[in-house]
């Protein structure tokens, strides 16, 4: 039985884009999201599935409600909300296919709004979705990721970011 080889995963992380991609998914309202949370999926194939997730702590009845309100209405923004951000990654996602020289793409695009029952209370939570094709290098049996990060990927203070590899593919390398 021959074993896989473990895969490289380069996460030059430093978190510019994403930042740039949330404060282009968040609508504007009177809704203020305290926590920002980014999951990237990869594939063997080099895709990944993006989540980022907004929430804020619904800690007082004035908090519940206007977020309900918000929910309640959201089907009428919507399908702006998702050309915003569709429109806004297709040109992200461009502009790293030409710097890196790989094709890529996205699709699949989403945003759902919901209220969570947690622990700690009732949270409310924005969710944008959608899947990068040709987001890491896959070659030789490794997955390369981060080239795509042009001027880099920061993280605010209570933000968070959880990468997810294959099941059988491994962490070798991390700068």
């Amino acid at each position: 039985m021959m074993k896989r080889r473990p895969r490289k995963i380069y996460p030059t992380l430093t978190i510019f884009i994403l930042l740039y991609i949330l404060s282009l998914a968040t609508p504007v309202s009177s809704i203020d999201f305290e926590n920002n949370s980014y999951t990237i999926k990869l594939f063997k194939d080099g895709s990944a599935v993006w989540i980022i997730e907004s929430s804020t702590l619904l800690s007082s009845k004035e908090d519940l409600e206007a977020f309900t309100n918000y929910v309640e209405n959201f089907e009428n923004y919507r399908e702006s909300l998702l050309e915003n951000f569709t429109s806004s990654i297709q040109k992200i996602v461009s502009d790293a296919s030409r710097y890196v020289n790989r094709s890529m793409r996205a699709e699949d695009f989403n945003v759902s709004v919901e209220i969570v029952d947690t622990l700690s209370g009732k949270i409310g939570r924005l969710t944008y979705t959608f899947k990068w094709v040709g987001f890491s290098e896959a070659k030789d049996g490794t997955l390369v990721i981060g080239d795509v990060f042009i001027g880099g990927f920061y993280l605010y203070e209570g933000d968070s970011l959880t990468i997810i590899v294959p099941e059988e593919y491994a962490i070798n390398e991390v700068h």
